[in-house]
C-alpha cells in the first residue's frame, strides 16, 4: 500500500490535495462564491525518498512544482481556526509532477486532469516531521536543486496561518481523514524536468528528498 513516513513510522497514505493557484478576482468569486478550489492525486502516485519519477513513453514536457505539505492524523470536517494543531501528524515536502502535453489535451476537452497529474510516481514526497520536532515552526527554510544547481532557496513564514487557511476552506466541503496529505502552499516552480534529471531538496529539520527522472519501463 502507498505510505509516507513520520520519523521511523510508516503510515498508510490517503488522498493528496493541492489547492489551485491564482483563484482570485471578480470572475473567480462569481463562479465559486469565494471558495478555494483544489485538485487531488491518488495515493498510488506517491514516490518516497529515493524512488524514481517515471516519465511515460511519448511524454513531452514534465513540469514540476515544490509544495510544503501536512499529513493529517485526525479526522477534519468544518474545522475552526485555532483548532488545527492537534490534527497535524507531520510537516513535509511534496512535488507536483504534471505531463503538460496531456494536461493541455484534457483542458481543451474540459476533461478531468487525473491522467496528467495522478500517474504513478507523479507525487514524490519527503519524510514528514512532527511539529514538536521543529526548532521553529513559524519559519521554514526550503531548498531544491536540479542536477546540483540550486533552483529554489526560500524562507516560508507564517506556516500555521497558511495551514489553517487551507484546511478551514477545504474541510467545509471535504472530510479529511488520517493519512490524507494537503500541499497547502506552493514553495516554488522547479521548472521542466526530463529523463536523467536528479531532483534533491529539503527543509528545516525535515528529511531531504531525492528523485531521479527515468523512462517508464513497460
Amino acid at each position: 500500500m502507498p505510505y509516507f513516513k513520520v520519523g521511523k513510522h510508516r503510515l498508510e497514505a490517503g488522498k493528496i490535495i493541492f489547492p489551485l493557484e491564482g483563484n482570485s478576482g471578480t470572475l473567480y468569486d462569481k463562479m465559486t462564491g469565494g471558495r478555494s478550489l483544489y485538485f487531488m492525486k491518488a495515493a498510488s502516485s506517491i514516490a518516497n525518498h529515493g524512488d524514481p519519477i517515471m516519465a511515460p513513453e511519448g511524454t513531452g514536457t514534465l513540469s514540476c512544482n515544490l509544495h510544503l505539505a501536512i499529513a493529517l492524523g485526525k479526522r477534519c470536517r468544518s474545522i475552526k481556526r485555532g483548532k488545527m494543531r492537534d490534527k497535524i501528524l507531520g510537516l513535509g515536502l511534496v512535488l507536483d509532477i504534471t505531463d503538460e502535453k496531456m494536461l493541455r489535451r484534457l483542458k481543451s476537452g474540459s476533461l478531468p486532469w487525473d491522467e496528467a497529474k495522478s500517474r504513478d510516481s507523479f507525487c514524490p514526497i519527503s519524510e514528514f516531521v512532527s511539529l514538536d520536532d521543529l526548532e521553529d515552526e513559524s519559519s521554514i527554510h526550503i531548498y531544491m536543486e536540479r542536477n546540483g544547481k540550486e533552483i529554489i532557496d526560500r524562507e516560508i513564514k507564517g506556516v500555521m496561518e497558511e495551514i489553517e487557511s487551507s484546511i478551514v476552506d477545504i474541510s467545509r466541503e471535504l472530510t479529511l481523514y488520517p493519512g490524507d496529505i494537503v500541499a497547502f502552499i506552493k514553495v516554488g516552480d522547479v521548472g521542466n524536468v526530463e529523463v536523467g534529471d536528479l531532483l534533491e531538496g529539503g527543509a528545516s529539520q525535515i528529511a531531504t528528498m531525492s528523485h531521479q527522472v527515468i523512462a517508464e519501463m513497460k
